[in-house]
């Protein structure tokens, strides 16, 4: 994690949000349809022009994920560094714990950079991502870049969560290295 992106999450938290259920007035459509965090998005969005400039055509396959895609896909592909479902193709899983993704913060994009490392755009995206606050973060996935910059202040969540519902600071793993309250 950067410091970025961990101030980011305690601004979010701190003003009572919660990943995978942000209000849709924090949202925005960015470039192709991307729903992102809106400070986000603008970064998208400029990150997206500067490479069509270069020829460089820039997609994704996803960005915000609720916490209930955020279950759907851990039950379905398994959570990473554990042994995938039987009926995945993957030999390990794929799924941040649900709740902790950053997708559920509208912070990461999955881009069409093909399943190497190699790529042009993977290359491009390499040398010229971090200009606009964009890392590759994950291992073994050339696809998922997260914002990592500064993002403004959020206002506060609509609805005022209970006390026990609202920590003011990431939720912190179980014994075991998981945040399995979901299963």
């Amino acid at each position: 994690n950067s410091p970025g992106k961990l101030d980011s999450t305690k601004k979010l938290y701190a003003a009572g949000h919660r990943n995978g259920q942000l209000s849709t007035s924090l949202l925005v459509a960015g470039t192709g349809g991307a729903y992102l965090y809106k400070d986000v998005a603008a970064k998208w969005n400029q990150l997206v022009a500067a490479a069509k400039t270069e020829g460089i055509n820039l997609t994704h396959n996803w960005a915000y994920r609720s916490l209930a895609e955020q279950i759907r896909i851990a039950k379905q592909e398994g959570l990473y560094k554990q042994e995938a479902p039987r009926d995945s193709t993957n030999s390990t899983g794929k799924a941040a714990d649900p709740g902790t993704s950053n997708h559920g913060w509208g912070f990461a994009l999955d881009i069409n950079v093909g399943k190497s490392y190699t790529s042009k755009n993977y290359l491009w995206l390499k040398q010229n991502a971090s200009k606009y606050g964009f890392a590759n973060t994950v291992d073994g996935e050339p696809h998922h870049w997260e914002y990592i910059g500064p993002i403004s202040d959020p206002p506060r969540a609509s609805t005022p969560p209970t006390p026990n519902s609202t920590p003011t600071t990431p939720p912190t793993p179980k014994p075991d290295g998981s945040y399995r309250d979901w299963e």
